[in-house]
C-alpha cells in the first residue's frame, strides 16, 4: 500500500469515529474550503495550522 493511500484511510477512519455533529462540522469547513478562492484557501490553510499550533515551515519539514 503507498504512503497516500496509507495517509487517506486514516483520515477516512478518523471521520468515522468523529460524532454527528463533529462529521458535519468538519464537512462543512471542506466545503467553505473547496468552494474558497485561492486567496481564502490560504487564509483557511494559516488558520488550521495557527489553530493546530504549527507555522509553513513546521509543516513542510514534517513530510
Amino acid at each position: 500500500m503507498k504512503s497516500s493511500d496509507h495517509e487517506r484511510i486514516q483520515l477516512l477512519l478518523a471521520f468515522c469515529l468523529l460524532d454527528k455533529h463533529q462529521q458535519d462540522a468538519f464537512l462543512e469547513a471542506v466545503n467553505a474550503y473547496l468552494f474558497a478562492s485561492p486567496r481564502q484557501r490560504d487564509r483557511l490553510r494559516r488558520a488550521w495550522l495557527v489553530h493546530a499550533g504549527q507555522t509553513d515551515a513546521q509543516r513542510v519539514k514534517a513530510r
